[in-house]
């Protein structure tokens, strides 16, 4: 397997749009390495650079320590998993997964082996001579993830390989991406729009917004601390209340609501306070504050609650044994130990001294 290491990346089209800008990032041998972020951001883009489906316009991309910038896509000792499955639909389960082989002269007693041992990891031994129109969704993408896999390449690329799935089959089949990671102990990046498959697949994460990297972390970290808004906006499910405050020595205030926390180096008067729902408790404490119950949402064993806090919206996730009940006007408690605070110009995340 692989390392790859992309520095000062750029991708600008003929009509002047730059989709990629200054992607800088080393991904280790064996890591599983997710691009998210919305629509147009520059992930697909940028796996198809390191693919040689699109050509770089400045940077220098390593696969190992071979330059790959001109080197031809099939030289390239890659393989790829499309959102689309890309199977011919008048070759049957074993040729599809076979084609590549016969492409590189492979000898016919290898490749029945090899495509054999796939398609046992795979669970496809039964489905070999089936063709695709006869497969389900997730038959068709794990044939298409066998027919990458028999290559045994350097490096899997994953473009939203999951997106055609209904949900529960998309759950289903991320255990089964990640279990073959682990199993093949191969250099994985993948591609999403989903910060749920991001989270549970990927080693390390890049969020990407406008062909920029936001921040590059483990799913812990990102998720604890976001380098900025979009970021602690963009990961978490539900997304992260965000509640404009005025500064007053250790004191946070917006409306007729306020929470202490110690600050370190702020010279701003204004600036942005992050909570997540988890953090918000609907509960009687000292540094209490009072809000209105707008909505119950009940979701399962969890309900969330939004709140009306000084003229702001607050989600909170509580119990839905407890929820039901709640309504009216109600004690918040804002856990001051799991705040975040931004810049109110830059959305920049601001450090702050937790509480004891």
């Amino acid at each position: 397997m692989a390392s790859l290491e992309l520095s000062g990346i750029n991708k600008t089209y003929d009509n002047g749009f730059v989709a990629v800008r200054d992607f800088n990032l080393a991904i280790q041998d064996k890591e599983f390495v997710v691009f998210v972020g919305p629509s147009g951001c520059g992930k697909s883009t940028t796996l198809r650079m390191i693919a040689g489906l699109e050509s770089i316009s400045a940077g220098e991309l390593y696969i190992g320590d071979e330059k790959m910038n001109d080197v031809p896509s099939a030289d390239r000792d890659i393989a790829m998993v499309f959102q689309s499955y890309a199977l011919y639909p008048h070759m049957t389960v074993y040729d599809n997964i076979a084609f590549g082989l016969h492409l590189r002269k492979v000898p016919k007693a290898e490749i029945r082996k090899k495509v054999f041992e796939v398609s046992r990891i795979l669970e496809l031994e039964e489905l070999l001579e089936r063709k695709p129109k006869a497969l389900s969704g997730g038959q068709k993408q794990r044939v298409a993830m066998g027919r990458a896999i028999v290559r045994e390449p350097k490096v899997f690329l994953m473009d939203e390989p999951l997106s055609n799935l209904d949900a529960k089959l998309r759950v289903q089949m991320r255990a089964e991406i990640a279990k073959l990671h682990k199993r093949l102990q191969a250099t994985f990046i993948y591609v999403t729009h989903d910060q749920t498959e991001a989270m549970t697949l990927g080693d390390r994460i890049v969020v990407m917004k406008d062909g920029v990297i936001m921040q590059a972390d483990t799913p812990e970290n990102l998720y604890n601390s976001p380098a900025n808004m979009f970021v602690a906006g963009f990961i978490g499910t539900p997304a992260m209340s965000f509640i404009d405050v005025e500064i007053q020595g250790n004191t946070l205030k917006w409306g007729d609501c306020e929470i202490v926390a110690p600050i370190l180096n702020v010279n701003a008067r204004v600036a942005v306070l992050g909570v997540r729902c988890e953090d918000v408790h609907i509960t009687n404490n000292m540094n209490q504050n009072y809000a209105t119950v707008e909505a119950v949402e009940m979701h399962g064993a969890d309900s969330f609650v939004t709140l009306n806090c000084g003229q702001q919206m607050l989600l909170a996730r509580m119990d839905s044994s407890r929820a039901k009940n709640i309504s009216g006007q109600v004690p918040v408690y804002i856990d001051i130990n799991k705040i975040h605070l931004f810049d109110k110009e830059n959305g920049k995340a601001i450090g702050l001294t937790k509480g004891e």
